[in-house]
């Protein structure tokens, strides 16, 4: 699963920081990376670490992307239209993008309980 990897692409309406509008935007995420564009312009990224507190509104269908400690008034506010499902997915996502350290070891647990792990004396 994507998500799972911190890998995740589509629309997201992302607030703007100064006029607090609502702007439909491209959302790339990748592990430890968050891009967002405006058709093929990109207007903003951001660097996502284990200190990246991320934060669901169900109820406004929204994510904001918090620094509590580094950045203690920085909010990075996302909706999303798709559902309350999508919303999760997105939040699963931007949560392992934050720690892509710890997808890969939940990754490779899986593959190990899998039996992909390396076999020896067989």
């Amino acid at each position: 699963m994507a998500e799972a990897e911190g890998r995740k692409r589509g629309l997201l309406l992302k607030r703007s920081e100064w006029l607090r509008m609502w702007n439909r935007r491209h959302v790339i995420l990748s592990p430890a990376t968050l891009s967002w564009y405006d058709g093929t312009t990109q207007k903003g990224s951001l660097h996502l670490d284990a200190w990246t507190k991320v934060v669901v509104d169900r109820d406004r269908h929204e994510l904001s992307l918090q620094w509590p400690d580094a950045h203690p008034n920085r909010n990075v506010f996302f909706r999303c239209t798709d559902g309350l499902e999508e919303l999760i997915n997105w939040r699963r996502a931007f949560e392992a993008a934050a720690r892509p350290e710890h997808a890969l070891k939940i990754h490779t647990c899986f593959d190990d309980a899998a039996g992909g792990g390396s076999a020896s004396g067989a």
